[in-house]
């Protein structure tokens, strides 16, 4: 019996034939990534304000993740774009809790289903407003995608005690952190201990934080639960250690959201189902705990749905806002109380909807209203929740006086939708989307929401579309609408739509579609029909299809139109039609399988300009075909492939771009290939992974754009920047080049036959390396061999050995080599050992050196290598470059008989790595700007000889914002701090940042610095120069002693010097106590004199006096105008924080009289111009002085005057002429003009 082994030797072990090496990292490049605007579009179940730090709000979504609102720019910011695919069900957000005690912690409660298919739970906690999380796992499930995810909030902070934390769960009763949410644990004691799947859970968790002391647990906390058939109310006394039923409390509704009064009384809105859908009754209770009693205060008696939304106005006692929930006719309404719910007045009823961000929204009506807001410091703010976006307004009080209010679609940054499908033609719109829900849009800018609104006829939920190939203004959709067929067609590039005639026997969902490439032939698998179906009469007519059951998505080829494609995953195998869809025939098998559970990780997708050319994705990794899913090639260095697109090719290639989301050397994340799949650059970070993905779309007509159909964060588009650099970081090396040269099946007596593009002595370069293959002479027989006729190749001399020699390795640092080496042995022959052939290599003409034997993979025979390594460096370690390398095969015995095959040669360059990087400013200038101007950073990458010292630049936003370009040069958009990183492209795990300041706080500029709470500046009373001149707020008047020039103090402190006097604000006599006046001194560099500066984060800051550690603050909060400020401890409040606003051009011009130099506000005179009726003299600074008022025709004749002393305001009632005079006010060592005009 004779029997063949191989024996395959890996020199260097090639890469091309081992996959990825262990500690390969993956390039990087910078991606800008954005949403398509449409603007909401999804289940919003709740916004919340921070009760403590003004317009501070957050919205939740149910499928979308998590939102904080920015006032400044009027658009929502996504917090939760960090989860990666495998954290998808953490972006339904079914809860989210802000710390009334810090602003700048907020808490939320995640998970989308507590089916037993659905994942756990997790509650993700921030102590920086949602820029970055930390994630703590659950064991149990959260709904954050059921019934009842509107009602709440059911995730709460203690208000007395930051690290304290509950937890209203779904199913799983109620829960408890002690440590900042960093671990739970059930509260045992409570009585609901599980709940339904699907009914909602606990809704609600409340704390009566007037029952507790700050730094001790709240002992009375309230808890509602969604249940008709027992108690729905549920509170404790003592901190959470025991629970009783409110007594007295209504039966037969839920509570879905409660509120306490300053007063201590608690408001409720019921409802007889969990929500959003299923209500048809409810109440508003208000329930006194100090005697049981409850009142039903609800409005709008007799009318069909529940109550739902609730806020309180804590700066307006009584006055209370409700929603309603599932009223659909005549229509769900926002109701206002003045008088503690004892009459109401509807909001939306006559109200102005304002849907011009999102033109779509317009024909939606306001609905699911599960939640509404009130800013806590703004009376006439408020906002409400939709099934499809955010509601705002500005005027809510306008009500108070019968006068309409304003609501508008404020949903900029907040897009939830979830996207089914996606096609970006190559003519026409760059994109047109199939979404859940709200059927999908035609772009023609995918950076406007679009004029036309959604795809007409509206069918609701989309499930499917695509566009011919060859032409492209046809396009094909499908739905989940009977009356609409199920589907319909445009051949206008989605202007306009027509349902199809019919839709096969069975039918009762949209299912999937392909058209051909020609437009003529529709393939079709709709839901509910048993099997696949084709038309070509625009699906008029449907006939099944032979050769396929239902349930698999077709994909036409992009260049043939009578070709279509199926992966049928479930049984690992992809089939073919070449008859326009009539028939389907076995194609590739052996494929990676799935189960049915998980079919939509798999996918087929064909590229256009290629006839048969194929990509198909699985967990499996990713597999290509180029004969029409005949046969498949798996990519060696994708592990998991979950989506791929195409898109235009990269400048000087013809093959699409192509874009996967999966995992790439062990990396997840999204790529591009430039190179059809060779090389593979990650083109997302670990900030924008976007949760799960639906689709993969490239742009054919903008090289670098890709567009995501996310799983609930709407369609996301990036436009990533060219690279032609390595693609890969395999230690200190890079692959050049690989090359496969096939097999040749023996050389007989030193013939130089050819074989595979080589021949004896004959040199054949590839990327730069000559490779030489020497011929090897033979002699004949074979130990016990009967014949040579069935040898595979010819005997190898051991005179005349194999030689693969002068191998060029100059500027390599290595050289891979691979080949299969097979001699035929009798299996039982005893000298089997003694023919194993000497593998040696050598240097130029330096000595053969062997390799030796590492292991074996046949025990039984010694003769086989398992592997040899063999670096290619000298006796120092240093790398053999500019040398030759040659590798000798010598035979065992004379007449043994061996094949080479599979020769594979791959070169490696040497690679200086980056060891450091250093950023900097250009100049060396300070890192420090203001908003709406740039700063160029620059990245010292050592070692100097660095062979890529390209840089990725990136930017974190901390407090500040900013972008970044891709040559470093920063731009500023809002206040605060951001870090700045320089990323080595090539060896990303090397890095260096730098932390600029943003702020409008410039030293040597001249700024009006006013008050937050009432927009007022400081200023110097009477505008004088002298010492000890009180500094108080008035109405900025553009006057000199207004203007204050900031200036280094040293230690991070400031001063600040009137313009008009160049004195410094200080605290009066240095006093270091609460309540001490602040005032304008000589600067003697006195701690009093020195403020430090801090950033509120939102565009407004603090000054804290140096030698006291105390605020600058307008006392006791007050408005109006002549109000004193000084020095009290810092709480947070408005009055204590500042907005600094640069004066253009440095200030007003510096005057010295007293009389010049008074303030603007010092004086005014309203109403001016007078109808010779009375006009009225604010006195401003001389309220406290005795003087007079004179008033003086431009004669110079005092046509009136009066005394005053103490008086804040003067009214004057002397007739006067028409004409122009002057009002004179003189007291307090003080005059001010001011002109007066009747007419």
């Amino acid at each position: 019996m004779k029997r063949n082994k191989l024996l395959r030797l890996l020199c260097l072990a090639a890469l091309w034939c081992l996959g990825t090496p262990r500690g390969t990292a993956q390039v990087t490049v910078l991606t800008e990534w954005k949403n398509v605007r449409m603007l909401g579009g999804g289940f919003v179940s709740g916004v919340i304000y921070s009760p403590t730090q003004q317009d501070l709000l957050y919205a939740r979504t149910d499928v979308g993740g998590a939102y904080r609102w920015d006032a400044a720019a009027q658009t929502w910011i996504p917090l939760t774009d960090h989860l990666s695919r495998f954290e998808q069900d953490y972006q339904g957000v079914l809860s989210l809790a802000t710390d009334p005690s810090d602003p700048n912690r907020v808490y939320l409660a995640t998970g989308l289903y507590t089916q037993s298919w659905a994942g756990t739970a997790a509650v993700l906690a921030s102590t920086d407003k949602g820029n970055t999380w930390k994630t703590t796992k659950l064991g149990i499930k959260l709904g954050g995608n059921e019934d009842g995810r509107s009602t709440g909030e059911r995730l709460q902070v203690d208000p007395n005690l930051g690290s304290t934390l509950y937890l209203g769960s779904s199913t799983d009763g109620l829960w408890k952190s002690t440590d900042y949410g960093a671990t739970w644990g059930k509260v045992n004691s409570f009585p609901v201990a599980a709940s339904p799947i699907g009914s909602g859970g606990i809704s609600f968790v409340l704390f009566d934080g007037r029952s507790g002391t700050p730094g001790t647990p709240t002992p009375t906390i309230y808890v509602g639960v969604l249940q008709s058939g027992g108690p729905g109310l549920y509170r404790s006394t003592d901190g959470g250690a025991t629970w009783a039923a409110v007594p007295g409390q209504p039966a037969g509704y839920m509570p879905h959201h409660a509120a306490l009064s300053a007063a201590g009384a608690l408001y409720l809105t019921y409802a007889n189902g969990p929500g959003p859908n299923g209500v048809t009754a409810g109440d508003v209770m208000k329930y006194e705990p100090a005697t049981n009693a409850w009142t039903s205060i609800r409005p709008d008696e007799g009318q069909q749905g529940g109550f739902a939304g609730l806020a309180l106005d804590p700066r307006k006692p009584g006055t209370i806002m409700v929603s309603t929930i599932d009223r659909w006719w005549p229509g769900d309404e926002i109701f206002r109380s003045t008088d503690d719910g004892r009459t109401w007045k509807p909001l939306l009823a006559g109200a102005t909807l304002d849907h011009s961000p999102a033109p779509y929204a317009a024909y939606s009506k306001p609905h699911w209203l599960g939640d509404l807001d009130l800013d806590p410091f703004n009376s006439d703010q408020a906002w409400f929740v939709t099934g499809y976006g955010v509601f705002g307004s500005k005027n809510i009080t306008a009500a108070d006086a019968g006068s309409g209010t304003t609501w508008t679609f404020l949903n900029g940054g907040l897009e939830e939708t979830v996207p089914l499908g996606l096609v970006s033609p190559p003519v026409g719109a760059p994109l047109v989307s199939a979404l859940g829900d709200i059927d999908g849009f035609k772009h023609d800018d995918v950076d406007a929401s679009p004029a036309a609104g959604r795809l007409s006829p509206r069918y609701g939920t989309n499930t499917s579309i695509d566009f011919a190939e060859l032409k492209p203004s046809y396009l094909v959709r499908t739905h989940n609408s009977g009356p609409g067929k199920y589907g319909a067609y445009s051949t206008d590039g989605g202007d306009t739509w027509t349902a199809f005639g019919t839709a096969p026997a069975g039918t009762n969902g949209g299912g999937s579609i392909a058209v051909s490439a020609d437009a003529a032939t529709l393939v079709w698998s709709p839901g509910g029909a048993n099997g696949l179906f084709y038309s070509r009469d625009n699906g008029a007519t449907w006939t099944a299809s032979a050769g396929i059951s239902a349930g698999v998505a077709p994909v036409a080829d992009r260049v043939n139109g009578q070709k279509f494609y199926l992966y049928d995953a479930e049984r690992g195998r992809v089939l073919v039609s070449t008859d326009g869809g009539a028939s389907f025939t076995l194609g590739a098998g052996n494929l990676p399988s799935l189960a049915s559970w998980e079919l939509w990780k798999g996918s087929l997708r064909a590229v256009y300009g290629g006839e048969g050319d194929l990509w198909l994705t699985s967990p499996s990794g990713l597999f290509h075909s180029t004969d029409g899913g005949i046969s498949f090639v798996k990519g060696l260095k994708v592990q998991d492939a979950l989506k791929i697109g195409f898109g235009k090719a990269a400048a000087g290639k013809t093959y699409p771009a192509l874009y996967l989301v999966g995992r790439v050397n062990n990396t997840e994340g999204f790529y591009r290939s430039d190179d059809g799949g060779t090389g593979w650059v990650r083109i997302n970070d670990s900030k924008h992974q976007f949760g799960g993905i639906n689709a993969v779309v490239g742009d054919p007509r903008t090289y670098g754009r890709v567009y995501l159909a996310t799983s609930g964060r709407g369609i996301v588009y990036g436009n990533s920047q060219p690279y032609d650099g390595p693609t890969e970081q395999p230690g200190t090396a890079e692959v050049l080049f690989s090359e496969n040269f096939g097999s040749w099946p023996g050389l007989e007596g030193g013939n130089a036959a050819t074989y595979a593009g080589f021949s004896g002595k004959t040199q054949a370069t590839y990327a730069g390396t000559n490779v030489f293959i020497q011929g090897w002479g033979g002699g004949s027989g074979y130990p016990g061999a009967s014949g040579n006729a069935t040898f595979l190749g010819r005997g190898v001399n051991q005179n005349t050995p194999l030689e693969i020699s002068d191998i060029f390795i100059a500027g390599y640092g290595s050289l891979n080599l691979s080949f299969g080496l097979a001699w035929q042995l009798w299996w039982n022959d005893p000298n089997i050992p003694n023919y194993r052939p000497t593998v040696e290599v050598r240097v130029d003409e330096g000595q053969w050196l062997p390799l030796t034997q590492t292991a074996s993979d046949y025990p039984a025979l010694d003769g086989q290598f398992k592997l040899i390594e063999m670096p290619l460096v000298d006796a120092d370690g240093k790398a053999l470059t500019g040398r030759k390398l040659s590798i000798r095969l010598s035979a065992a015995a004379n007449g043994a008989n061996y094949r080479l095959d599979d020769l594979g040669l791959s070169g490696k360059k040497i690679i200086v790595n980056a060891q450091s990087i250093a950023v900097t400013t250009a100049g060396n200038v300070p890192a420090r700007l203001s908003p709406g101007t740039t700063l160029q950073l620059r990245a010292g990458v050592l070692p100097e000889n660095t062979t890529y010292p390209a840089v990725t630049w990136t930017v974190t936003e901390g407090t500040g914002k900013a972008t970044v370009s891709s040559d470093g040069l920063l731009t500023a958009t809002a206040n605060g701090t951001v870090t700045v990183r320089a990323t080595s492209q090539y060896t990303p795990a090397v890095s260096g940042e730098l932390a600029v300041r943003i702020t409008d706080i410039i030293p040597g500029r001249v700024f009006v610095v006013s008050a937050r709470h009432s927009g007022k500046a400081l200023s110097v009373r009477s505008g004088q120069a002298k010492d000890g001149l009180d500094v108080k707020q008035y109405p900025y008047t553009e006057a000199a002693h207004q203007q204050w020039k900031l200036e280094e103090a040293g230690n991070g402190s400031y001063r600040l010097l009137a313009l008009h006097s160049g004195k410094s604000l200080s605290i009066d006599k240095a006093d270091p106590k609460a309540g001490a006046k602040a005032a304008q001194l000589t600067y003697a560099g006195g701690a009093h004199q020195h403020w430090q500066i801090g950033e509120t984060g939102d565009g407004y800051y603090t000054l804290t006096a140096t030698h006291s550690g105390l605020a600058l603050t307008v006392f006791k909060g007050h408005a109006e105008d002549t109000a004193s400020i000084g020095q009290t401890a810092y709480a947070g409040a408005a009055f204590q924080q500042w907005k600094f606003d640069s004066v253009p051009g440095g200030g007003a011009r510096q005057v010295t009289s007293a009389e010049e130099a008074a303030g603007e506000e010092a004086v005014r005179v309203y109403p001016n111009p007078v109808s010779r009726g009375a006009f009225q003299v604010s006195l401003a600074d001389f309220a406290q002085d005795r003087g007079v008022l004179e008033v003086v025709s431009l004669t110079g004749k005092v046509v009136h005057a009066q005394r005053f002393g103490g008086e804040s305001v003067l009214t004057v009632r002397q007739p006067l002429p028409p004409g122009i005079y002057l009002v004179r006010v003189l007291g307090g060592n003080a005059a001010v003009t001011r002109k007066l005009v009747v007419r």
